[in-house]
């Protein structure tokens, strides 16, 4: 038998004790309506009686009824199938790169591959992706009172490079892009809250005014890193990083390359080559490069710093057979000698101590150890292998290495080396013919990158080269990769080892799409941008951000002519230009100018997202951070280097010394942090 039916039998036996009379309940209050409206949202007035502080009861008091919390406006009524961008929390452990804001782009309309950094609710929804470069956008306007001096109590706490750790306590929550998250934030995945790239909550009352659409449209901001190198004081292009995409795996495009076999003259550098590569020129190329001009006071300058200083040059006058007889050969009748330098510091720069020369068969011709004119201050073991012991009972001088180099150097000699305009000027030597394996085999990502010696031999070789660790770099083993890397080039073709075969327009890409082909749009300023950006099906010039503005909605929307496209990439300029990021003289704008450009720049965000139909991914991406002070420090760089060709140590008028170079890996640094937007 139920408990239940036990209470209940037990209740009617009257053994169980006395039954109480049951007392009435007490008279409820009287209940009084309102006037009766069809519209109205009044409920009842409910009267009724308390008692007196002295006894009695206090008539006319009224209850009213409680009102309803009102929740926090959202920006915009979506669906419940609407898709949405949310951050994975425990898959975000290192900085989003620009080529991830690629990837997702990629993912999004074609057949990229899905981020691990974002969860992207409801994907198959998303019909298409715009993603704007906005220049100029930095990430202390989000997170300190760079703009509005009333934020400072409630900016978030930012480390001056946001390449260094920014300390927090350990128990702060960051809010959750997930606005279905029950706890209404997440914890940092790990123990560690040194986290610069995490994305940072945008909320309106702690931006600036000129900053407060942000808010409306996006629900964080995220750090973006440029691709760059600080070792070599390179940014690449944050434009190339995006529109240059990697070919797929497996995947081998139709081209016009070529793998005929070609002649080591095909590789010489040109004399703009060797100008753009900062070589030291010979004399018959400074000849070449004036033309019929008479020499001017700078080249005549020049010359003679050279003769004062110890310079040396190759003699070019003909000697023993002519090369025509040997055409039919790679070498063509030229001497080829790969050569390879190691240096170490005095007060005086960069000096020669190694030089080791290899012939075409790889048989080392020429290796000696050298001593310095000044005494070394730092022997930098680790690249050049140098050490005191070593040097110690050295007495080949450079004069007696210049020698023997216009001995064995003559017009028909090619020298080839990675990167030997800073052999050459360690040698204080000039020769016309160089092939440069820096410059006949590309990075994959394109200019300005150069790839090192050992990712080339590791690549096309199959050798591992420049393992020594502490004990330095073997100037004999570096030259036999080039000798072999040149063999290579001259027998598989000019194409090979190019980054074309790696990279591809993304327009190209996603005009590959399996399922149906793709449409791509461009809006940038300048011309020509269809053969800029080969596969974009509609490509529109603007010289104006308002220009951009109305080109990205007519790219969205299409017409009778073409297609709404897929993707669409633009780029908003009059930030940049305020800024003074256009060029290399560093600008600095009033606090009202830049306010107003902010705000400009921000209603045409704006407005292109009011534009944007339903289910389109809007990316922002400001590509970079300031590069001003990286601009200053490499045109005084490039200044050095151009008075220590023609000057004494002690004429120079600017310096340049391991403080100046860490200033500019710290400035490359900074540089390569930007700042970038996601939503659909």
């Amino acid at each position: 038998m139920g408990r239940g039916n036990k209470k209940r039998k037990q209740s009617s036996n009257p053994s169980s004790g006395p039954t109480l009379p049951m007392e009435e309940p007490p008279e409820l209050p009287p209940v009084k309506f309102g006037d009766f409206k069809l519209t109205s949202n009044c409920g009842p007035t409910i009267t009724h009686t308390e008692p007196k502080k002295g006894g009695g009861e206090q008539e006319g008091t009224e209850w009213e009824p409680a009102k309803k919390k009102q929740k926090k406006a959202k920006k915009e009524p979506k669906g419940r199938n609407y898709p949405e961008m949310v951050l994975s929390p425990q898959k975000l452990k290192s900085a989003v790169k620009i080529s991830d804001i690629q990837n997702l782009a990629l993912w999004l309309v074609a057949d990229g591959i899905a981020p691990q950094w974002l969860m992207v609710r409801n994907k198959p929804e998303i019909r298409r992706a715009v993603v704007l470069m906005v220049p100029g956008l930095t990430l202390d306007m989000f997170t300190t009172p760079l703009l509005h001096p009333s934020a400072a109590a409630s900016a978030v706490p930012v480390a001056e490079d946001i390449g260094e750790p920014i300390h927090r306590d350990d128990t702060e929550v960051i809010k959750s892009i997930d606005p279905k998250s029950p706890s209404k934030g997440v914890s940092k995945p790990s123990p560690d809250a040194n986290m610069p790239f995490w994305p940072t909550e945008l909320s309106a009352d702690k931006l600036a005014p000129c900053l407060s659409e942000f808010p409306r449209m996006f629900n964080h901001v995220w750090p973006i890193k440029a691709a760059g190198d600080e070792r070599s004081g390179r940014l690449i292009s944050p434009v190339n990083s995006f529109l240059n995409s990697p070919l797929p795996k497996g995947f081998n495009p139709p081209s016009n390359r070529t793998s005929k076999r070609i002649a080591a003259s095909s590789l010489l550098m040109s004399l703009k080559q060797l100008i753009d590569e900062q070589y030291p020129l010979h004399s018959s190329q400074l000849a070449q490069r004036r033309g019929v001009n008479p020499p001017s006071e700078e080249e005549i300058a020049l010359l003679a710093t050279r003769a004062e200083t110890g310079w040396v040059e190759t003699d070019l006058t003909p000697r023993g057979t002519p090369r025509e007889n040997q055409k039919g050969s790679v070498t063509e009748g030229f001497t080829i000698y790969a050569i390879d330098c190691e240096m170490c510091i005095t007060a005086a720069g960069a000096e020669l101590t190694r030089i080791s020369i290899l012939d075409w068969d790889g048989d080392v011709v020429y290796d000696t150890l050298v001593k310095p004119k000044l005494p070394i201050t730092d022997y930098l073991t680790r690249f050049s292998g140098m050490t005191p012991e070593k040097l110690a009972n050295v007495t080949t001088t450079l004069p007696d290495v210049q020698a023997h180099l216009k001995n064995i150097l003559n017009n028909d000699t090619i020298l080839v080396g990675q990167g030997l305009n800073n052999d050459l000027i360690a040698m204080r030597y000039t020769h016309p013919h160089i092939i440069d394996t820096s410059v006949i085999y590309t990075h994959p990502r394109g200019p300005p990158l150069k790839a090192s010696l050992k990712s080339l031999a590791s690549r096309h070789l199959k050798r591992e080269i420049q393992t020594g660790g502490p004990s330095g770099h073997d100037s004999i083993e570096d030259a036999r990769a080039c000798l072999d890397l040149l063999k290579m080039k001259l027998e598989r073709g000019v194409d090979f080892g190019n980054s074309e075969a790696v990279t591809e327009c993304i327009f190209k890409r996603i005009e590959r799409y399996p399922v149906y082909t793709k449409v791509g749009a461009i809006v940038d300023g300048g011309t020509g941008l269809e053969r800029k950006w080969p596969g974009v099906a509609r490509a529109i010039s603007a010289n104006t951000d308002d220009e951009v503005v109305e080109g990205i909605a007519a790219c969205v929307a299409g017409d009778s002519q073409n297609k709404p496209a897929h993707l669409v990439w633009g780029r908003l300029r009059a930030l940049e230009g305020v800024r003074g990021w256009t060029g290399t003289g560093s600008v600095v704008a009033s606090t009202e100018r830049l306010t107003d450009a902010v705000k400009e720049t921000a209603a045409c965000v704006k407005r292109i997202w009011d534009a944007l139909p339903k289910c389109t991914a809007f990316i922002v991406y400001s590509g970079t951070g300031d590069p001003m002070e990286m601009r200053r420090l490499l045109e005084m760089q490039k200044e050095f280097k151009e008075q220590y060709k023609t000057k004494k140590w002690d004429e120079l008028t600017v310096q340049w010394t391991d403080v100046e170079e860490q200033q500019l890996k710290e400035a490359v640094r900074v540089a390569r942090w930007g700042i970038g937007f996601m939503d659909v």
